[in-house]
């Protein structure tokens, strides 16, 4: 996980409040709209803009559910949107409090987990 903390500006715990279809750079991407609930580090961002790509079942896609919590390790470029550091490894799907694995399962959030308030 270190190399993913590494590679992220800001772990945040959101919850998506919207998501649309739109192009960037030429590129199909679906754009989040997400309520920033915590982060690390702390940011005073209320929301944030990620953009994935469209899920189509590979490891680099994913869809995020409107609705639901995630704790999204993210990249976050001067001029929004963010995005994912990686699809696989970089979202955790939250239930009330409990952290769930992400798609590749290979680690915990551990420590960061409680630092987010989650377990």
């Amino acid at each position: 996980m270190t190399e993913l903390q590494q590679a992220s500006d800001l772990v945040a715990l959101v919850q998506i409040t919207g998501s649309s279809s739109t192009t960037i750079n030429g590129m199909p991407k679906t754009l989040n709209e997400a309520t920033v609930l915590k982060s690390e580090p702390a940011t005073s961002t209320a929301s944030i803009k990620v953009a994935t790509d469209p899920d189509n079942g590979t490891a680099e896609t994913i869809d995020l559910t409107v609705g639901r919590q995630y704790v999204l390790f993210l990249v976050t470029p001067k001029q929004e949107p963010a995005y994912l550091v990686s699809a696989g490894q970089g979202v955790f799907p939250v239930e009330g409090s409990t952290v769930g694995p992400s798609r590749s399962g290979t680690f915990t959030l551990g420590a960061l987990a409680a630092r987010l308030g989650l377990h």
